[in-house]
């Protein structure tokens, strides 16, 4: 239908030249265009003016006029050579105009086929010119701005295949975060749940170290340490207070023997000041009460001197409660640091859990940054009009992602928003912890102060104790003194009324000194008792080896 030929300009852009075709009966068109081309090369200006529509009308006329005159006169010859003139003149300029439209018909469809970059080789100055140059430059305007969208849509599409990594990555970071956030989750639940049951008084409970994350493992190992030490702590102490109180009871036990002895003795001295009238008649009588309350002193120093070594054993064991008070001390000293490192584990988490925040802050800057990407290209596709329209479609598509990402970001920032106010649960749980060591803390420190004063109340009674047992041994000495002044007691009643009215004196006096080491021991006795029930309230059991320790601590 067409012969087009095809070179390059000077942009190196491939360019169709436009060259129409004609049929055998179109031939006289394309001749009489050519020849008025020719013309119009040869004389532009008579052509310029012929072609003028206000000229080509007076031109009619004017022929008009001499072909009527022609008619009328019967000039045949005449008539034809102006009709002759007038055809070929009409042929020229009709197949020009005809040649012309056959190359804009042509044009049309080259732009038709999609080639916008062509070039007609007829140069004209008038209005056809005009149009010719006014339909390259629209059909090359139409090819840039086609080679717009084709860049907007290749750009849009880059666009899409960022915005489905990103969308990728903000999925996978969702997945991670998530699978974090859910570990986290059952893991504070957990600890939280046995840091209750410790609470409430149930030291076996313990922290399960095997997590993946290195701060919540090494917060269960320091509270599981924390654990053991304080259950060793109240088992040590629940050991000493029986044996304080088992030390009480054998010291009461003995004062109270003690007391008894020495009302014999009072008895017995008083029996001799009231019968020493009759001393001389009972002489006989009185050496053998002489002779037994020689054995009964015997036995009164024995029993003396085993209350002076249980005493003594007494106040060992006051100065060894003592250390083990002082190494309780320090083991609550050593829970308090266990506490705050537990505590700067805990910070650490929420350091953790900030980061994770930033990136979730990074993702969904990057969707905001795609939002507005997709923005621009539908803004583009607008501009490029139907051809934009695909694009457009892509357009929409990038910023359905954009909002499918920064949804999946928000729900990111829940799920941390949740986390946080488990790790800030979790702080308050180690607050609470800590406050109640800090409890347990005074506790001890009452409980060493009250044994301080146990040690010292058993070391008076050792002093007390070895003076009774000093009084006593003086006391068997002068009995025997008196056994051996029995033979005399005759001569000298009167001097034997005196001595045994000294006597009674003396057994007045150690029975004295021997109700007060008693109403000291029973003393000695109740403070032991409260430090016993001091620590009944940490209810301690060992089973097995000692391996495993229940405590209860009522509150």
């Amino acid at each position: 239908m067409s012969a087009e030929s095809v070179d390059r300009d000077s942009h190196g852009d491939d360019t169709v030249e436009i060259s129409p075709s004609f049929s055998p009966e179109e031939w006289w068109w394309y001749f009489s265009g050519t020849a008025s081309r020719q013309f119009k090369r040869l004389f532009p200006d008579v052509i310029q003016r012929t072609l003028n529509r206000e000229l080509w009308i007076y031109s009619t006329i004017a022929i008009a006029v001499p072909v009527s005159a022609a008619i009328y006169d019967g000039s045949w010859l005449t008539v034809g050579a102006i009709f002759g003139a007038t055809f070929l003149f009409g042929g020229m300029i009709y197949g020009e105009s005809y040649v012309i439209i056959k190359t804009l018909q042509e044009a049309v469809e080259t732009v038709g086929r999609g080639q916008y970059r062509f070039r007609i080789p007829e140069q004209r100055a008038d209005e056809l010119g005009d149009v010719y140059r006014g339909f390259e430059q629209t059909a090359a305007t139409l090819d840039e701005r086609i080679e717009e969208a084709e860049e907007a849509k290749e750009q849009a599409q880059r666009e899409q295949e960022r915005a489905e990594e990103a969308r990728a990555e903000a999925e996978a970071a969702k997945q991670e975060a998530e699978a974090v956030a859910d570990q986290l989750r059952t893991r504070a639940q957990e600890y939280s749940r046995v840091m209750d049951e410790v609470a409430d008084g149930d030291l076996t409970r313990r922290l399960d170290t095997d997590t993946d994350n290195e701060a919540m493992a090494d917060i269960a190992a320091a509270f599981n340490e924390m654990l053991d030490s304080l259950s060793g702590t109240v088992a040590e102490a629940s050991e000493f207070a029986d044996t304080v109180a088992s030390v009480s009871e054998d010291a009461a036990a003995s004062g109270q023997e003690i007391r008894r002895a020495s009302d014999e003795v009072s008895g017995s001295m008083e029996e001799i000041a009231s019968g020493a009238e009759d001393q001389r008649e009972q002489v006989a009588e009185a050496s053998e009460r002489m002779n037994d309350l020689s054995a009964t002193i015997e036995e009164i120093a024995s029993s003396a001197t085993e209350v002076a070594d249980t005493a003594a054993d007494a106040a060992d064991t006051g100065e060894e409660a003592r250390d083990a008070s002082e190494r309780a001390g320090e083991e609550i000293a050593s829970i308090r640091e266990n506490a705050a490192s537990a505590a700067t584990e805990v910070e650490t988490l929420d350091q953790r859990i900030e980061q994770i925040d930033e990136i979730v802050d990074l993702i969904d800057g990057i969707a905001e940054q795609t939002n507005t990407l997709a923005l621009n290209a539908s803004i583009e596709a607008a501009r490029a009009g139907e051809a934009g329209e695909g694009f457009a479609v892509v357009a929409d598509e990038v910023k359905d992602l954009a909002e499918e990402t920064q949804e999946a970001t928000d729900e990111v920032e829940s799920v941390i928003a949740e986390m946080r106010e488990q790790a800030a649960a979790a702080t308050d749980e180690m607050d609470d912890m800590e406050d109640s060591v800090e409890s347990g803390a005074d506790t001890i420190e009452d409980a060493m102060g009250k044994l301080e004063s146990v040690v010292a109340t058993i070391e008076d009674v050792n002093a007390g104790v070895q003076e009774i047992d000093d009084a006593t041994d003086r006391q068997a000495s002068t009995t025997q003194e008196v056994v051996a002044m029995i033979d005399s007691v005759a001569a000298i009643s009167d001097e034997t009324a005196d001595e045994a009215q000294s006597v009674s004196a003396s057994a007045e006096e150690q029975t004295a000194a021997t109700r007060e080491v008693t109403e000291t021991i029973q003393q000695l006795s109740t403070e032991a008792d409260q430090l016993s029930t001091l620590l009944d309230e940490m209810q301690v059991s060992t089973g097995g080896s000692g391996a495993t320790i229940a405590a209860t601590l009522e509150d």
